[in-house]
């Protein structure tokens, strides 16, 4: 994926992580969001400390991606909750909790991103 340009949330650790150093050594650009600031020493790799259930951090995060390398082509909603045990002991503030990063979040960051999607879409159609 060379000269391609890609956003990944939940990217501080774990899977995260790995999905950024797997689209680097593809030749990736990277924007990497996280709750806690990401830290990487790779040029090519933006670290971006954000909440992907806030549009404003949406949008400064695409913006950063475009402004940056110029385009984006690749989103990767990695950020999520998980939780286990029974639904006997679960709260109301805890489905919310979750519902809010699993799919509110994983909606802003596809509406946030589609336009510049969008666009660097059609640079590619000859």
């Amino acid at each position: 994926m060379p000269d391609r340009v890609a956003i990944v949330t939940g990217a501080a650790r774990g899977q995260g992580a790995a999905i950024v150093r797997r689209l680097r050594a593809q030749g990736c650009s990277v924007v990497a969001m996280d709750l806690v600031r990401p830290e990487s020493d790779d040029r090519s790799v933006i670290d971006c400390q954000g909440d992907i259930r806030e549009e404003d951090d949406w949008r400064a995060v695409v913006e950063t991606a475009v402004e940056r390398f110029g385009a984006l082509h690749v989103l990767v909603n990695n950020a999520g909750v998980l939780r286990s045990g029974s639904i006997a002991d679960e709260t109301a503030a805890g489905m919310r909790a979750l519902w809010e990063v699993n799919f509110l979040g994983a909606f802003l960051g596809v509406q946030a991103a589609l336009p510049a999607l969008r666009a660097a879409a059609q640079e590619q159609v000859p």
